[in-house]
Order: C-alpha cells, then sequence, then structure tokens
C-alpha cells in the first residue's frame, strides 16, 4: 500500500527546493536553441531528461491538491518565471479525498485486495460486514430503493480493449516498418476501466462494493479506477480476476465479507492551473498543454515536455517566434469535481479565440506490458503504442504523421477524431470548442496505478527523448501552417469564437472522458 500520510508540506517544500533545482538544471542545459529544422535543437539532451523524470518520479503519487502535487505545482510556476515567461495562477476549491488504510476479509479470511475505487468513500477503522451479493458486469439500469439493503456488493468493470484487428481501419497512419504490430495487441488496457457510479449502489441501501477487474494480480494492483465520479459516500474496493472469482462464488452460496476503507475527507482544499505566456511576433496562440496530477512516473510527465519547449521557445528571440505561447499546466484531471481544460476554456476565453492549434501532451516513454492468460503480466520489449489523436481536418493528421515518420517513432498511431468531443484527454474539449488540436497520449495498462517505484521500471529514457523530440517537431510543424489550412476542414469556433455552451455547462464530463472514443467503435455502452 501507498503512504497517505506525505510528510509535512513544510518538509516536502524543502524537498521540492532540492529537487526542482535539480530538475530545472536537468530542463534548461541544453545548448542554446535556434529556430532550425532539427526538432531537438535546444531540447534536453537524454540523459538530462530522464534525470528530470527520475525526480519527478521520487515525489510519489501526485494525487490532486496532495503535498507532492502542491510542491510540483509550484515547481512548474518557479521554472517559467526563470525562463521570463509570465504566469497565471488559477486556483480552484474542491473535496479533496484520499485513501488510508484498506483491508478485506471473506468468511474471517483475509483476501488480496489491489486497491481502492478513488473518491469512492469512507468505512471509518471498525469497517463493514455483509452479505456478499453479485451484481453483474457495470449495471447500468440501478436497482429498486433498498434492494441492496445492508449487502456487500460485488460488481465487474468493464474495460476499453481496443485490438488493433477492430482499430487499424480508422488508423489513418501506424508507423511500424519492421512489421512487428500484430492484430491481437491492443492499444488500451485495464487503465481504462468502467463501472456503475458508486452512488447507485449506496442509494440502494448497500454498504460498500467491491470492484472486479479482469486482470492479473500484478497487473491490478494500484490500479487508479475508475476517476471519472465524483465523491460517492459509498465506500469501494478493487479485487483482481482471481479473488474476484472467489467473491462471486461465495456471494452465489450466502458469503459474508468485512470490508474496511479509511480515508481522509478535505472539504475546501485548493489546487492550481499554471498558464504560461510567452509573446511572439504574431497575436497568434500556439496551446500547448498537459495535466499535473497523476499517481506514478509515466501520469503525469507531460509537465516535463512543456517544460523542455518552453525552454527551448523562451530563448528564441520574440521576433523569430512564429506565434505565441500559452502552456497550459491543468490540475484536476483525476479529481473528476475539480475537472481540467474546460476550466481553462472559461476562465480565458480570449487566449482560446486567438489559439491557431493545440498541441496535448501526455504519458510519454512507456515499453509495452501484456497481461497474458498463459505467459502474465509482462512486457514485450517493445515500445508501447503511441497515439497521436488529431482534428478532422486533414492538414493535421498529415502535419502528425510526417513528423512520425521523420522522427522513426515505432508504434506512433495517427487517428483522426470521427466526432467532435471523440478524443481523449486533457485535449478533448478544445477540439470540442473547434480549437485544431493533436493529442499525443500514451495508454498502457500500468497508466494509472500506484506502486511503490512508480512503475518508472516501464519507462524507456530513449524512447521518451524520442516522443519529446517528435512532439517538438509537430509544434514546429503547426507553427509553419497558416490558421486558416489548420482550421479549413476541421471544427470552427462556432459563431465566430462563441464557445460551446454544452461542453462549459454539465455535458462537460461527456466530452473530456475517454467515453466518446470507446463508443465510437461500440466497446462500451453510451
Amino acid at each position: 500500500m501507498h503512504s497517505t500520510s506525505g510528510g509535512s508540506v513544510s518538509g516536502l517544500s524543502r524537498r521540492m527546493l532540492l529537487r526542482g533545482g535539480m530538475m530545472a538544471a536537468a530542463l534548461t542545459a541544453a545548448g542554446s536553441p535556434v529556430a532550425a529544422a532539427d526538432p531537438a535543437a535546444g531540447l534536453p539532451t537524454v540523459d538530462e531528461l530522464w534525470d528530470a523524470q527520475l525526480r519527478l518520479n521520487d515525489l510519489g503519487p501526485r494525487f490532486t491538491g496532495n503535498a507532492a502535487h502542491r510542491g510540483f505545482v509550484d515547481y512548474i510556476d518557479t521554472s517559467l518565471r526563470d525562463m521570463g515567461i509570465q504566469v497565471i495562477r488559477d486556483r480552484v476549491s474542491f473535496t479533496r479525498w484520499e485513501a488510508g488504510r484498506f483491508d478485506l476479509r471473506l468468511d474471517g479470511t483475509p483476501l488480496r485486495t489491489a486497491g481502492y475505487v478513488p473518491y469512492s468513500g469512507s468505512t471509518g477503522p471498525e469497517g463493514v460486514e455483509g452479505e456478499l451479493v453479485y451484481a453483474g458486469t457495470d449495471p447500468r439500469d440501478g436497482f429498486p430503493p433498498g434492494s441492496l439493503q445492508d449487502r456487500i456488493v460485488v460488481t465487474d468493470a468493464r474495460s476499453v480493449l481496443l485490438p488493433v484487428s477492430m482499430v487499424r481501419p480508422v488508423f489513418e497512419y501506424l508507423h511500424d516498418p519492421d512489421g512487428t504490430v500484430a492484430d491481437s495487441e491492443t492499444i488500451s488496457g485495464i487503465a481504462l476501466s468502467f463501472s456503475t457510479p458508486l452512488t447507485v449502489f449506496r442509494l440502494a441501501g448497500a454498504r460498500a462494493v467491491i470492484l472486479v477487474l479482469d486482470a492479473s494480480p500484478e497487473n491490478a494492483a494500484g490500479q487508479y479506477v475508475p476517476f471519472l465520479y465524483p465523491l460517492a459516500g459509498m465506500p469501494g474496493l478493487i479485487v483482481d480476476r482471481e479473488t474476484g472469482a472467489r467473491l462471486r462464488e461465495r456471494a452465489r452460496t450466502g458469503g459474508r465479507a468485512h470490508l474496511t476503507l479509511e480515508a481522509t475527507v478535505e472539504p475546501g482544499a485548493t489546487t492550481d492551473d499554471v498558464i504560461g505566456l510567452l509573446p511572439g511576433a504574431s497575436d497568434e496562440i500556439s496551446l500547448i498543454n498537459t495535466h499535473t496530477d497523476g499517481p506514478n512516473a509515466i501520469e503525469e510527465n507531460g509537465p516535463l515536455a512543456l517544460l523542455a519547449l518552453a525552454r527551448k521557445l523562451s530563448a528564441i528571440p520574440r521576433e523569430q517566434r512564429r506565434r505565441s505561447y500559452a502552456f497550459l499546466f491543468a490540475t484536476g484531471h483525476i479529481a473528476v469535481e475539480v475537472g481540467d481544460t474546460q476550466r481553462f476554456i472559461g476562465n480565458h476565453p480570449d487566449l482560446i479565440r486567438r489559439a491557431a492549434s493545440a498541441l496535448t501532451i501526455e504519458h510519454l516513454g512507456g515499453l509495452q506490458w501484456i497481461d497474458d492468460p498463459v505467459l502474465g503480466y509482462h512486457a514485450t520489449g517493445q515500445p508501447d503504442f503511441l497515439p497521436l489523436l488529431t482534428s478532422q481536418n486533414p492538414a493535421l493528421w498529415t502535419t502528425a504523421r510526417d513528423a512520425v515518420q521523420a522522427n522513426d517513432l515505432r508504434r506512433g498511431v495517427v487517428i483522426r477524431a470521427i466526432m467532435n468531443a471523440g478524443m481523449p484527454g486533457v485535449g478533448s474539449v478544445l477540439n470540442a470548442v473547434g480549437v485544431p488540436t493533436v493529442a499525443a497520449l500514451g495508454t498502457p495498462p500500468y497508466l494509472l496505478s500506484w506502486a511503490d517505484n512508480g512503475h518508472i521500471d516501464k519507462l524507456d529514457p530513449h524512447l521518451l527523448h524520442r516522443q519529446v523530440r517528435t512532439c517538438a517537431d509537430i509544434l514546429d510543424r503547426l507553427d509553419a501552417a497558416p490558421r486558416l489550412d489548420l482550421a479549413l476542414g476541421g471544427t470552427l469556433l462556432q459563431g465566430g469564437g462563441q464557445l460551446l455552451p454544452e461542453v462549459l455547462g454539465a455535458g462537460w464530463n461527456a466530452a473530456r472522458s475517454i467515453l466518446p472514443f470507446a463508443g465510437q467503435f461500440g466497446i462500451v455502452s453510451q
């Protein structure tokens, strides 16, 4: 189990000063950038970028608003200011939830537990006990009030698995010059899992929920899923497929379970977006965005790429910067009450109206791991797929394709969003409101799981650097294109730049989530 104490804020701040200084040195020690065709010009070296990655991982899980996350956000702020970049911080208040001790017992015998459902609830130290009942897979129709009274519910999660054979027809381009990709491989894994909101079970009278992932014990361990729901007031734990099979069987024969999940709830907690503004020769803006919260080394290391790009661009004279730049480091991606990019859109409509393009960067450097029923959870020795999703304009997907080819980014996949909101991650709402968007985001099975080592063993320094370089190349190509060329054939801002009210209102969550992306292939029901 990961530690939830996190130490004192002041202690973390001292560590951040030491680590932050060394991380900054790693990201800023490269030679003077020039506006050259070489996308690597001005970027950190492989070793420098990897050193920054290691120091980020040393912070531990950056759950939204915890001490490690706040320290990392402060470090980003300081780094941008040191580059001479104007910084804006947008603060948001929310109710922060963080898990502590958890335990599960079946008929008095301890069971292996993978983790807990984020923002589920708390039992207190005494826990809760009840008869088991099996509710099937992701039951969407709900239950009559009182029908689950005092029960502990066992239910299966629904995972988004996209076999290459199914999605290959929508690939605009797959970079696989050696033919290593098999149709049986999947582009996403257990990290993209969904369940019925736990409030459904609470309203039916249940005492707690046990969510079963279709994953081996090694793969299920620490999965921070699903993170798409607000605080439910219904404690929930996660188990792997083997433990789940035992629980299902005992649910059919009257078994009883005792479940403990202690958690702290902090109303009025705060967390900040960080926005860096760098003027150029034009008022048009190139928006580069990511998020700052995450449980491990890869989720989220996008800020390291943004800081590397910011250092490169800030060293170029203003008159040689073809556009102005806005760097968005959003908070709240894994705390749904907070939200992420849609808040920036609402707070800064002037920047959105000036945006010629957006480049979203998330989850870089991951190696492929497969959870095989026979061979178990293991590395394949290949890079994991890096999907690059684009708005519908052909100029965007050809830009992404050309950059992937030029940088020999093996297993880079270019996919054009089928719908305005059909793009996962923190770039989805930018695409939905009409900003021409390219979004690079890996989805390995360990993407959302916490671990003692942060899964740093599953990242590769050379792959990380190549992916950052590819993103720098995409940005160079976007900046070289006239704004109208990027917009034509895509999703122009409606009403001359008026924001879509359904995205900024109650419907924003569907636009930002993975569900539209999965739904377009019929993988999950809407």
